[in-house]
């Protein structure tokens, strides 16, 4: 298979295999990054785009919001020339407000409609939306054909594998909304009830494989590298979608690829290097935010996840969620270096500024790798 180099991460030496078609879209790639209510804004799609995510998604967008008018999402809605392909991601519960939420956003660009049928959420599914659907596929049908017939763009689907494991419908579902256009189907290999609690099973996902012609991804419990060599052999999905193994982990894209590329696992990065990658996502969402002083607020848990596992990270942790301005996470990240100078720093080999342009002139002198700057 011809390999050619595309996209962000090329100057890295890094090539990507051209893999999957979703309609007339080719995608570079094969660990996508799934969409999470509160995380995948602009600046996170960006940051995991720069590591090699072949496709990004945004946050939940409400169809009767965006219809209605009845909801702040302006802010969910921007996109980026850096980011694709890119897809919107809508959740709803009414078939003609799926069809007019997707007339809406085509008008922004995306490169695909993605139509939510998993989310667990009790105030989603409260609402039939969601996971809900599954327990009506004549309903999901009919929404997948008016949003298909709405827009020019590929549709595609993500849902569950049934509302409990007494109604396991996700090749039933899957086949009917196929049958209605949709060009893709990711499937989150647990139902509603699991929530999150229990380990995905991947034969679901290939099961569904074995009986669509179209793209499959899986989703659920991919966090390293070798999960994702493993789903993609066990299951022959086409793709995987990582989530919360991207939390305070954006690199973990190109760490999947690089493996998938060589069989070679790239390092976890240094200590200093994870800082100032979460120093660079808090600066970049000030920015877009216009320096807008609740930033900091907003972003306390995804700085929190940066330092997750870390020894002695729990007052780490604690200052983090405390902080009301960035110079206090600075400090927070400083002060923690400066304490563990005992703590390995270029067991990365800095090999992560070579995805990105990191600020390191602010750590600790003590922490900064001689070959990484």
């Amino acid at each position: 298979m011809t390999k050619t180099p595309v996209g962000i991460a090329a100057t890295l030496g890094d090539y990507y295999i051209f893999v999957m078609w979703i309609g007339n879209l080719m995608i570079p790639g094969r660990a996508v990054l799934a969409p999470m209510a509160g995380v995948t804004d602009i600046v996170f799609r960006r940051l995991c785009r720069r590591f090699g995510a072949a496709i990004v998604y945004s946050e939940f967008l409400s169809t009767d919001g965006l219809v209605f008018n009845t909801m702040s999402q302006e802010h969910k809605l921007a996109l980026a020339d850096d980011e694709h392909p890119v897809a919107y991601q809508l959740f709803g519960s009414r078939v003609e407000t799926f069809a007019a939420a997707a007339r809406q956003l085509a008008d922004f660009n995306p490169d695909m409609i993605d139509l939510n049928f998993g989310c667990p959420v009790k105030k989603v599914v409260g609402k039939n939306g969601g996971a809900a659907i599954l327990k009506d596929l004549d309903l999901m049908a009919r929404i997948v054909r008016e949003a298909c017939g709405a827009v020019p763009l590929p549709v595609t689907v993500k849902m569950r594998a049934g509302w409990d494991h007494d109604h396991l419908v996700y090749q039933e579902a899957a086949l009917a909304a196929v049958a209605e256009g949709a060009k893709a189907v990711t499937l989150h290999a647990r139902t509603r009830i699991d929530g999150y609690e229990t380990a995905a099973r991947w034969a679901y996902i290939a099961d569904l494989k074995s009986a669509l012609k179209v793209p499959v991804i899986g989703n659920g419990d991919v966090e390293t590298p070798e999960d994702a060599c493993a789903m993609l052999e066990q299951t022959g999905c086409d793709a995987v979608m990582v989530g919360r193994g991207a939390l305070g982990r954006p690199w973990i894209f190109a760490q999947i690829n690089h493996y998938l590329e060589t069989g070679d696992l790239l390092p976890e990065p240094a200590l200093p290097d994870r800082i100032c990658v979460a120093w660079r996502h808090l600066c970049d969402k000030l920015a877009d935010s216009k320096n807008d002083p609740g930033v900091v607020r907003l972003m306390r848990k995804q700085m929190a996840a940066y330092v997750k596992g870390w020894p002695d990270g729990h007052a780490l942790k604690a200052q983090l969620m405390s902080a009301i301005d960035p110079p206090q996470i600075r400090e927070a990240f400083a002060d923690y270096l400066s304490g563990h100078a005992d703590l390995p720093t270029a067991d990365g080999d800095g090999w992560i500024s070579e995805y990105i342009d990191l600020d390191r002139d602010w750590l600790p002198r003590a922490t900064v790798m001689d070959g990484s700057r």
